[in-house]
């Protein structure tokens, strides 16, 4: 399989990308296949992954060990008049936001002597409308051993017995929302906010503020240069996720969505398009989005994408991560 990458020149200000909307420095992938005998393009995929996988990992390396540097070095700098010394710096965000929910954060780092701490991680959200592939690609993430935070699973959690959030939503929807056992039956809350938009609004205003405050929470306590939290429904949320410093949104045509929904759920074509409705439109998704996979090739084709887009956020989190410059000395005069 050959991978096409499509990426804007660094000298104009802006690119066409995948979908034809103007977006500054946005990267895109695409897992389209080229006319190509089949064993030769097995051959070039294998190829192409095994050398972006190599460079991965040496970049890895290499972060790693320019924290472990910056770390010690801070573990050596005395303190001034028994405060701390504060270095103020941002986020490496090579393109302007695009949606006031989704904004680059502010760190601090101290260097007084105290006990070291390793950089926070990058942040980095997943998302994608439904049968996009986002699994897969969160997937092959996991295998290059990148932590994944998954919302579905967080909001399964959350409605465990004893939970306050399946508390809340017996009181609004009643007690037939629940199963023998006491435990959430999700088909039978699903048909009733699939059918009712304001008892979908209600359930989520239960489980949203929640899921978002534990991914938060979770992703705060992660470690290593990055951490992916796939969100399904970020373009959907009212809640704002300004701790994100990017996205990657999973892409497909509508036509490739429509019929994977139908192929793997066993459904018409109109329950396929009243799926999609339910949801964000693509449009909006890729307004949040700082990369892009068009993900209607084969699912093979993903794994060179993976690697590449992974070397790609090794080398933001270890910009992230370098010590701000020293300010030049003013001269001053009397």
């Amino acid at each position: 399989m050959e991978v096409v990458e499509r990426l804007a020149r660094p000298e104009l200000p802006g690119h066409r990308d995948c979908t034809g909307s103007r977006v500054a420095n946005r990267k895109c992938y695409t897992t389209s296949e080229k006319p190509q005998a089949k064993s030769e393009k097995t051959r070039v995929a294998r190829r192409k992954a095994q050398a972006v996988r190599r460079k991965a990992q040496g970049a890895r390396r290499k972060a790693q060990a320019a924290s472990r540097k910056r770390i010690h070095e801070a573990s050596l700098l005395p303190q001034r008049g028994g405060r701390c010394r504060q270095a103020e710096g941002g986020r490496f965000s090579p393109t302007p936001p695009r949606a006031a929910a989704i904004a680059p954060r502010q760190t601090r780092a101290l260097s007084c002597g105290m006990p070291p701490t390793l950089p926070p991680p990058l942040r980095i959200a997943v998302t994608g409308g439904i049968a996009s592939g986002k699994t897969a690609v969160t997937q092959r993430f996991e295998a290059l051993g990148v932590r994944v935070i998954d919302a579905d699973i967080v909001s399964r959690e959350l409605v465990e017995p004893g939970q306050a959030a399946l508390t809340d939503i017996e009181a609004r929807f009643g007690a037939h929302v629940l199963q023998a056992d006491g435990r959430l039956d999700r088909r039978t809350l699903r048909e009733i906010v699939f059918s009712d938009a304001q008892a979908r609004r209600d359930l989520e205003a239960i489980l949203h503020s929640r899921v978002r405050a534990r991914l938060r929470a979770d992703a705060e306590a992660a470690t290593g240069p990055y951490v992916l939290l796939a969100i399904p429904l970020l373009a959907e949320s009212t809640y704002p996720y300004d701790w994100l410093d990017r996205v990657l949104v999973v892409d497909v045509p509508r036509e490739v969505q429509i019929a994977r929904v139908m192929r793997r759920d066993g459904v018409t074509r109109a329950e396929a398009e009243l799926s999609l409705a339910a949801q964000a439109s693509r449009a909006a998704r890729l307004a949040l989005a700082d990369d892009v996979i068009i993900n209607d090739g084969a699912v093979d084709a993903l794994d060179a994408i993976v690697a590449r887009l992974h070397l790609h956020y090794l080398g933001l989190a270890a910009h992230a991560a370098a010590p701000a410059p020293a300010p030049a000395p003013r001269s001053l005069r009397s």
